[in-house]
């Protein structure tokens, strides 16, 4: 047996980065009669996929800061809020998210394992709702789950082999055949975990399309328009908007999204703040603090110092 060799075939399959549409161009979009030109989704692969912006500010926080699927998010539309409360609704079709959602002139597009999507649900199988319709909410989460198993068993049954045969073909069908193309990214996403952003000033100045989009690294994106001066104002000001408050939270934070918490560096990084480790233990975590904590950690530290801590209790 060459040990070797398994090895590096399997940290091979853990960096392998698969485009679900290959080259990224504006006229690319993704049509029905792709579908079975791809490979099934596996919950273990990495895929590539997009996010756009309505606002640019909003892009500039998570190329400081990154982002997390973890919290309820800030819907634009009311009725996501009682079907997809989490999640940052992401697409493998460029296309779509062009022509659709990035009315802000930026977008993001990361790597992620394909565990950290899920498909969308809304109540009854519907495949979404638009702006005015009368809309309901799940009761709770279970209520919600049960709805996601329905959607898997239907689209099981699906004549798409590469939508049957995923892991979970609720999921595929919502990015290979879904209306809207789209998934919620419910993992944690590092500042350094960002392959790029492309931006469209045209579509970002002016709010109109048909501009060209140029690819900018998270370093050049940032070089470029963290120093812009009206930009800033909205997202660091006194003006005390959502995006200033923002970013103020996200500023306070003890790690980054997707770290994991560790005992040493958080007691590092309180000094560091001329803050007392164990002062700081006593008040917020053995007394728990859900303001406070949800200050200082994201969701992924939260669940592991419950963990930790019980443990000491």
């Amino acid at each position: 047996m060459d040990i070797k060799k398994i090895i590096t075939e399997e940290i091979q399959k853990l960096i392998e980065v698969r485009h679900v549409i290959p080259p990224v161009t504006s006229n690319n979009q993704f049509r029905k009669t792709d579908i079975d030109n791809n490979e099934p989704l596996k919950d273990n692969e990495t895929i590539i996929v997009y996010h756009g912006y309505s606002k640019f500010e909003e892009a500039i926080l998570t190329a400081k800061f990154g982002l997390t699927g973890k919290e309820r998010a800030k819907r634009r539309y009311s009725y996501e809020s009682g079907n997809n409360p989490k999640g940052l609704f992401v697409s493998i079709d460029f296309g779509i998210i062009e022509r659709e959602f990035s009315g802000g002139g930026v977008v993001l597009e990361f790597a992620t394992q394909v565990k950290n999507l899920e498909a969308p649900v809304w109540v009854g199988g519907r495949s979404y709702f638009v702006q005015g319709e009368y809309t309901q909410s799940f009761k709770d989460d279970e209520e919600r789950q049960q709805q996601q198993l329905a959607n898997r068993e239907k689209h099981g049954q699906s004549k798409y082999e590469a939508i049957r045969n995923s892991d979970r073909p609720e999921l595929a069908w919502a990015l290979y055949d879904g209306p809207e193309r789209q998934a919620l990214f419910v993992g944690d996403l590092n500042p350094n975990m960002i392959r790029v952003f492309w931006v469209n000033e045209k579509m970002k100045d002016e709010r109109r399309y048909g501009g060209k989009w140029e690819r900018l690294t998270r370093k050049e994106f940032l070089s470029r328009y963290d120093n812009d001066e009206n930009l800033k104002q909205k997202y660091v000001g006194n003006n005390k908007s959502e995006y200033s408050d923002n970013y103020y939270d996200k500023n306070q934070k003890m790690f980054q999204p997707a770290e994991d918490f560790n005992t040493d560096v958080f007691k590092t990084r309180l000094e560091k703040e001329g803050y007392d480790y164990d002062e700081v233990i006593d008040s917020y975590i053995k007394n728990w603090d859900d303001h406070m904590m949800s200050t200082l950690f994201y969701p992924k530290q939260i669940e592991q110092i419950k963990k930790v801590f019980n443990k000491e209790l």
